[in-house]
């Protein structure tokens, strides 16, 4: 008896151990080999240039590549085993998809340039400005190479100004500072995002007219009477030219008209100097202006004059330069006007 019941419970052990391990047939998971994720030689961001071929080498994926472009009027692309053959077209933005046989995806973000540098002519990388005190002045810098698109940032810009023309140049406009030498960057960036900063170094001076200036106008063919006025030329003007006794007067005469909207005003200057009209420095010469260019330019006492000087007289026209600080400002000019006074 206790020998069958020892051989019932053994076999009641062995039918609840079946039991269980047949209940638990649907939990088993069958593990998958891991498959390798594609892998790249490249693990940045890529920046090719237009026309100018570039491999990307798969380092370790499961085969079967397939591979296209977000933009496919961007690149070429041509896929040899694990090596992917890529070309740019134009420029532009986009992403490689690069998958295989086992549904692994990988994403590279492409940036299609013509130039991976800005480059100005001449290699300029500081821009020197020598300002007329009080005074603005102007200069280009050519772009000969770059992605177009170029947009400019200022770090002061309280003592510069640029603007973008044609997307070829810049023109830098300085003005002229208290203390008499400060510094700005200025950052051209293109469509690219490439970027490229440039140094601009603003000088402020009490010189009106440098040497080279006053070789060009010692150059220059002189044809007609002329007047030119902070940098400008003055137009729609009448000329005197008198001598009375020993002095001489230049005069300069016009009428302005503001449009419907403002009445005209008259406008004149004058410049009296003593002494006969050959060429040489000339002292105690007199300014007198009224709304000269404009209304912004009036002085109806006469002021003397820093500089005055008679730079060419060929006998037909002289020119002559002038100049003087008023109101902290550089007030500046040349004339030319017939060589001998009006009878």
């Amino acid at each position: 008896m206790k020998t069958q019941f020892q051989f019932l419970s053994l076999l009641l052990c062995s039918l609840t151990l079946g039991l269980y391990s047949c209940s638990s047939d649907d939990d088993i998971i069958i593990e998958e080999p891991i498959e390798s994720e594609l892998v790249l030689d490249t693990t940045e961001d890529l920046v090719v240039l237009v026309g100018e071929p570039k491999d990307i080498t798969i380092l370790e994926g499961c085969g079967d590549y397939n591979v296209f472009a977000l933009t496919p009027s961007l690149i070429n692309i041509d896929v040899n085993d694990n090596v992917i053959n890529i070309l740019a077209q134009e420029i532009g933005k986009t992403q490689l998809i690069i998958s295989d046989k086992k549904m692994n995806v990988k994403k590279l973000p492409i940036k299609v340039v013509k130039s991976k540098t800005i480059n100005i002519e001449d290699d300029v990388d500081v821009v020197t400005f020598e300002v007329r005190k009080g005074n603005n002045d102007k200069k280009k810098i050519h772009i000969t190479n770059g992605n177009n698109g170029y947009k400019i940032s200022l770090d002061k810009k309280d003592l510069i100004d640029a603007k973008v023309i044609n997307d070829s140049y810049i023109e830098l406009t300085a003005h002229s500072q208290i203390p008499d030498e400060s510094e700005a960057n200025i950052t051209i960036t293109d469509q690219s995002g490439i970027e490229k900063t440039i140094k601009v170094i603003i000088k402020t001076t009490t010189v009106a007219f440098t040497a080279e200036d006053i070789e060009n106008l010692k150059n220059q063919i002189v044809e007609k009477e002329e007047f030119f006025f902070q940098g400008i030329e003055v137009k729609g003007y009448s000329y005197t030219n008198a001598k009375i006794e020993n002095s001489n007067q230049i005069g300069i005469f016009g009428r302005v008209s503001q449009g419907w909207w403002a009445p005209e005003y008259d406008s004149k200057m004058t410049i009296d100097f003593k002494g006969n009209r050959e060429v040489g420095k000339i002292k105690d010469a007199t300014i007198t202006y009224e709304n000269f260019p404009s209304k912004d330019y009036t002085s109806k006492t006469p002021l003397a004059l820093n500089q005055f000087e008679i730079i060419k007289n060929d006998g037909k026209f002289i020119t002559a330069i002038f100049s003087l600080i008023e109101n902290n400002v550089l007030v500046y000019g040349h004339i030319v006007i017939k060589a001998q006074p009006n009878k």
